[in-house]
């Protein structure tokens, strides 16, 4: 694990981590969404 001193590090540091899982999720909700859309057509 990285050692942070500062606020600033620290807010690196968890916007590093959090980037990535937000991305997933946000395109987990698209997936599913598209393709409910798609099977009630």
């Amino acid at each position: 694990m990285y050692e942070t001193t500062t606020l600033k590090e620290k807010y690196a540091l968890m916007l590093k981590m959090i980037v990535p899982i937000l991305v997933t999720q946000v395109a987990i909700y698209l997936i599913s969404f598209f393709d409910i859309l798609m099977s009630s057509r």
